[in-house]
């Protein structure tokens, strides 16, 4: 917490100047909005860290009732502030929609975490958390980047209508992303828990079972994705239907990085977390220089599932090789990535084709649910074997 304060001061003491220089940049001549808009961010940063540490002592309803508060708070004085005291100006009833109820959480956050506070702060934990913490910096702004570039230099090279469709299809991609992000506040503390008392081949088995839950998730979005659009734009915007897909095949494989990564976490080795984003980004960034000039918005799409392809391969080959773990069931894992595949292919080759795009995602499904319950039986058996040998000598 006093870390965190730290890092919120230092960027409040620069903030005039930067503020200034956005709202040249955008436009913008309100420093209250700029003010506003960044301290939100810090705020979001400290709620996402409180949660972290309530997930970890498993206070899944304290999480839910925050998150219930949060959304209905905001949704009800958004809803107030535009309709009211901000008619004229109703980008800033939103903000402040969002703001006074977050400000209210972060004020019961505060006060928590003080009342626990110890009275002499112990410095070695600040120095673990600080060494700990500070890769991760920027690996988060690398995260951005990767997701920001290629909208701007879409932007700069084709103009605003191929944004749009981009952005389209990044919106709806965005689901999966979500979707794989809660999942895994469950599944990370669950790893560390596990770790902790060395139980490796329960991770290595559940790995298993978890990824297979995921691909049934990702096949049914991507299959869907196609009529997502249609229902969620008009017919100029369709051309997104071809990108959403390759882009959620990008999310499933940021899925499986996520699932992995908690080796590094857990071993302090968060420069090789930003070893691994920085070269995805940089990557993802020159391949989009080379290719949006010469095939437009679609690129930006294949190389963004090529940086997050990479970038799964780069963190298995780390943990493989240098802590000598298995992260995941290599065979069980290449096949769930090609029935996801094949759901994609489909998707994007017979859009049109409802009973055949869905048929074939039913039938996905099915042996996805056949290779998950094959290997949980096989896996009890061996469990019931070893305890009838035991009883037996």
């Amino acid at each position: 917490m006093p870390i965190y304060l730290i890092g919120i001061v230092i960027g409040i003491f620069f903030l005039k100047k930067i503020s200034v220089e956005f709202a040249l940049f955008q436009g913008l001549s309100s420093d209250l909005l700029i003010y506003l808009l960044v301290i939100d961010a810090a705020f979001t940063g400290l709620l996402h860290l409180y949660n972290a540490r309530i997930s970890l002592d498993y206070q899944y309803k304290k999480y839910l009732w925050m998150s219930l508060f949060l959304t209905s708070a905001s949704m009800v004085l958004s809803v107030f502030f535009i309709l009211f005291p901000f008619s004229d100006q109703r980008y800033m009833g939103r903000i402040w929609g969002g703001f006074l109820p977050l400000l209210c959480l972060i004020c019961y956050i505060v006060y928590t975490l003080i009342k626990k506070a110890p009275a002499i702060p112990n410095y070695r934990f600040w120095r673990f958390g600080i060494f700990y913490s500070l890769p991760l910096i920027p690996h988060g702004l690398a995260l951005v980047l990767m997701g920001q570039c290629d909208r701007i230099m879409i932007q700069h090279f084709n103009g605003a209508y191929d944004v749009g469709i981009y952005s389209l299809a990044a919106n709806v991609s965005i689901i999966l992303l979500v979707i794989s992000q809660s999942l895994d506040s469950s599944w990370g503390v669950w790893f560390f828990e596990k770790m902790s008392h060395q139980r490796i081949e329960d991770i290595y088995h559940k790995s298993s079972e978890y990824i297979a839950l995921f691909t049934a998730v990702g096949v049914l979005l991507i299959a869907a994705a196609p009529d997502i659009i249609r229902i969620m734009s008009s017919g100029e915007y369709w051309a997104a239907k071809d990108v959403v897909i390759v882009l959620l095949w990008g999310n499933y494989f940021s899925f499986l990085y996520l699932s992995i990564v908690h080796y590094e976490y857990f071993y302090n080795k968060t420069y090789l977390v930003l070893i691994g984003t920085v070269l995805s980004a940089t990557l993802n960034v020159g391949l989009n220089y080379y290719t949006i000039p010469l095939y437009g918005y679609m690129a930006a799409a294949y190389t963004t599932l090529v940086s997050y392809v990479l970038n799964f391969l780069f963190h298995y080959v780390i943990i493989f090789f240098l802590y000598k773990h298995r992260p995941l069931n290599v065979y069980t894992t290449f096949l769930y990535i090609f029935y996801t595949a094949i759901a994609g292919s489909i998707s994007l080759l017979y859009q049109n084709e409802y009973v055949l795009r869905y048929g074939i995602v039913m039938i996905i499904l099915l042996l996805v649910y056949r290779m998950n319950y094959i290997s949980v039986n096989t896996k009890w058996k061996k469990i019931l074997m070893r305890y009838k040998n035991r009883g037996v000598q």
